[in-house]
């Protein structure tokens, strides 16, 4: 209620409006005409706008805990239902027994911090938190002409001063839950999920360092006769056959999968991923891990059949990480279980922060592997998931991503490659790979210096998340895009960097964008394409894009079409 000062001003501001009130009197009929009240009148309406005070729902009234009189969840101070039941109740869901507040929405503002801290405590099953309400609270009332009536502690005001102090307090408010735009640097903001990985100059100038001490120390002649043989390498097809169980760096360690063949003549596909989890929630970080690490023998027309995990915990308490460790391995356990495979085994030490992948064994599914060297000229190239994931992330990670976006993106990374990657073994495709740090147009590049072959692009066929398009015009890229430009060396397209909002730019920053939990890029012929989008589609899945075609190498690998 409101003193009797207020109500005195608010039915002054009525009358000189001339707005009619009449009070005391129960409406017993509303229909097209207007209203009927139980002392016999009847009052003509236009429009009927009913404003009632806060009551409990229906739901909240068959729920089985103890109630008000008016059908409120009764609760202590913790906010917590007095039965004892982990059940808590706010604003116009709880009444606190024995303290009569008014539905007014600062006692529910005010409750939110503490339900929130009860809800963590008792997850971790420690005391909970008392709530203190507040024994009196500001009242202000727009009249809607630039004034406004306000009481505080029994005392009544009105004004246009009020207003101003109403909008003050509004706008304070609201800006309080508005997200803040972020100015940091790349170096201060370095992405997660694939978006923390390490540029392609970096990870290819090690491995070809490495390769090249090792066959120095191999090769009898030293140095001299390395020189020769890997000239004479440039020219022979690629060997992924592994004769030894346990290879050191074969030339097939820059395809999606190692290839491992067996002494009794079978054959072992193993993958290793990891990266900076991209979410606060270990079991959806479990969940995106496990589908992003099987990624890669998916790509390789390979089942998996069991997982080590591989995980930095961030230091806390013991109790703390067991949870954050169960909730993960649980995510994970849920994606690996439905591939027909499990979790194995592991290692798992404290640091800064979470760090998650796991270390894939998988077996072929069919008879020939999926290579990135197997593109034939004229080759079709098909892409199973749209871009744009970096660009999201980047933008989730400085709080400017939409919630519908966000809800989307979620669902992209949840969608497993397993049923791309199978349809493309029965269909008889042998040429593909996954898109994930490089982007789309590293990843493609890989598959065509394998190929010895270029390709022609049609930008305007590469498929986008929504919400990326507009991300890119305003700015936001994932740190790793700057060291993917590096692919572009390779490309003839209309690319001016200064332009970053160009149309054609938008597409070409989408195209070297790292995508965590990417599609597949697969190359076959025409023919071939029309089987397996049919295949795709009876399966229920999305359809494939046509980006390309394969062409012969020239000057550049890959130009655009448009």
């Amino acid at each position: 209620g409101v003193s009797a000062g207020m109500r005195s001003r608010v039915r002054n501001v009525l009358q000189h409006r001339k707005i009619s009130v009449i009070s005391g009197v129960r409406v017993t009929k509303a229909d097209q005409h207007g209203l009927s009240t139980a002392d016999g009148r009847s009052f003509p309406a236009d429009v009927v706008v009913w404003a009632a005070e806060a009551a409990p729902s229906d739901f909240l009234r068959s729920v089985p805990l103890p109630h008000d009189e008016r059908g409120f969840l009764l609760t202590d101070h913790t906010l917590r239902s007095i039965s004892g039941d982990p059940v808590f109740a706010v604003g116009d869901c709880g009444s606190i027994e024995r303290a009569a507040l008014p539905k007014a929405g600062v006692y529910a503002v005010r409750q939110g911090p503490i339900l929130w801290t009860n809800l963590q405590r008792i997850l971790r099953g420690q005391p909970l938190q008392t709530y203190r309400p507040q024994r009196s609270f500001l009242k202000l009332l727009n009249t809607g002409d630039g004034s406004a009536v306000g009481e505080w502690k029994g005392l009544s005001f009105s004004g246009r001063w009020v207003m101003k102090l109403k909008h003050r307090i509004d706008t304070r408010f609201m800006n309080m839950y508005q997200p803040q735009p972020m100015t940091v640097t790349a170096a201060e903001m370095q992405c997660r999920g694939c978006g923390c990985k390490v540029g392609s100059d970096v990870l290819l100038s090690a491995l070809d360092h490495t390769q090249t001490q090792v066959r120095a120390e191999r090769s009898p002649g030293g140095i001299a006769d390395l020189a020769n043989m890997r000239t004479a390498e440039r020219s022979a097809p690629a060997q992924h056959a592994v004769s030894s169980v346990t290879p050191s760096m074969p030339d097939a360690v820059r395809d999606d999968a190692a290839v491992i063949r067996l002494h009794n003549g079978g054959t072992v596909l193993a993958s290793v991923d990891f990266f900076t989890p991209p979410f606060d929630d270990p079991f959806l970080n479990g969940r995106i891990a496990a589908l992003h690490a099987a990624g890669d023998l998916f790509a390789s027309g390979a089942a998996v059949k069991s997982a080590l995990a591989n995980v930095v915990l961030p230091e806390g308490s013991p109790q703390a990480q067991q949870q954050a460790l169960s909730d993960f391995l649980a995510g994970a356990e849920r994606e690996f279980r439905s591939m027909g495979a499990g979790i194995v085994g592991g290692h798992t030490i404290s640091g800064p922060r979470w760090e998650t992948g796991f270390t894939v064994l998988g077996e072929p599914l069919g008879g020939e592997l999926i290579r990135k060297n197997g593109l034939q000229t004229g080759d079709v190239l098909l892409l199973t998931k749209p871009l744009g994931v970096g660009v999201l992330l980047s933008a989730h990670m400085r709080a400017a991503l939409p919630a519908e976006d966000y809800a989307n993106l979620l669902q992209h990374l949840l969608q497993s490659s397993r049923p791309a990657g199978e349809a493309a073994v029965r269909c008889g495709v042998t040429a593909g790979t996954d898109v994930t740090g490089f982007g789309l147009l590293g990843h493609l590049t890989e598959m065509l210096n394998a190929s010895g072959l270029a390709a022609e692009l049609s930008l305007r066929s590469v498929p986008l998340l929504p919400g990326t398009e507009e991300l890119l015009r305003n700015g936001f890229e994932s740190s790793l895009a700057p060291s993917n430009e590096t692919f572009l060396q390779h490309c003839r397209f209309p690319y001016n960097s200064d332009s970053k909002g160009d149309n054609t730019n938008i597409f070409i920053r989408a195209m070297i964008d790292p995508q965590t939990c990417g599609g597949l890029l697969l190359g076959m012929s025409a023919k071939r394409a029309t089987e397996y989008t049919a295949a795709i589609t009876t399966a229920g899945l999305p359809q494939p894009a046509q980006i390309g075609r394969v062409t012969e190498r020239t000057m550049e690998w890959i130009i655009s079409a448009d």
